[in-house]
């Protein structure tokens, strides 16, 4: 295989990682240091996760199978600088709280489903967004449940 044609392989590669990642949700932010485990079942399951960095706004995804929506609980604690934690629901409504250092905020909604071609299936997300620039040393725990029809 010539040069020219690795190079345009690898060009090729990285558009589509680029495209892939950037145009998934539409988040405009990073998180550093996570780390995150689950358990799911066939009607939910529970994840927990920490973070050392978070700026900007980025979701968590997490698998939704078939399910329309999904019912969320979500858990949040952070170390410094202020958070938003939000849902979009099936019909574009949001629920949101903010979560101030030193608090454990807690929020309850119905986040909506989509395909992801990123993540090859269903998946709803949980958003983050750090209100004052960064936010670090955040740990959540998400539990959740799938909504059928």
């Amino acid at each position: 295989m010539s040069k020219k044609s690795i190079l345009l392989v690898l060009v090729v590669t990285l558009m589509l990682l680029v495209t892939g990642c950037g145009g998934e949700g539409g988040t405009s932010g990073s998180m550093r240091g996570d780390t995150a485990s689950s358990t799911i079942t066939t009607k939910g399951g529970q994840a927990t996760g920490s973070f050392t960095k978070l700026t900007g706004t980025y979701y968590l995804s997490f698998d939704a199978y078939l399910a329309d929506a999904v019912q969320v609980d979500v858990q949040l604690s952070i170390e410094s600088g202020p958070v938003r934690v939000f849902l979009v629901a099936p019909n574009g409504s949001e629920t949101s709280i903010t979560v101030n250092p030193g608090e454990t905020g807690n929020l309850s909604g119905v986040a909506e489903t989509s395909y992801s071609s990123f993540d090859d299936a269903y998946i709803f997300r949980v958003y983050l967004e750090a209100l004052e620039g960064e936010t670090l040393g955040g740990q959540y725990t998400v539990n959740f449940t799938y909504l059928l029809e």
